[in-house]
């Protein structure tokens, strides 16, 4: 049963790391870094200074009737030093847990 277990951990391993060399995934080191976040009322954005590559700000908003349901919204993919802002509609407000604001960046 062990050598079963080795074996197919193996196997995932190998397969993963085929999988993203085959893919052409691109290294940390030359993604975009030194990324600012910031949020108020309705918007969320990002700006990156150094590296490669593109990022975007992203919110989670809710309505007052849809409950816990959250709709995600985007800002635009930008390279560095340009802003992308993610901004929530007009009868929407900005989804809070704990006191904060649900708002992140996405690199690419």
């Amino acid at each position: 049963m062990i050598r079963r277990l080795a074996a197919t951990a193996l196997l995932t391993l190998t397969m993963t790391l085929g999988l993203t060399v085959a893919s052409g995934v691109t290294s940390p080191a030359s993604a975009l870094s030194s990324c600012t976040l910031a949020q108020w009322q309705k918007f969320a954005q990002v700006k990156c200074t150094s590296g490669t590559g593109q990022v975007r700000a992203a919110i989670g908003c809710t309505k007052w009737w849809s409950g816990t349901y959250v709709w995600t919204r985007y800002g635009p993919w930008v390279g560095r030093n340009s802003t992308s802002q993610a901004k929530c509609g007009a009868t929407e407000t900005p989804r809070v847990t704990n006191g904060r604001v649900w708002h992140w960046y996405e690199r690419r």
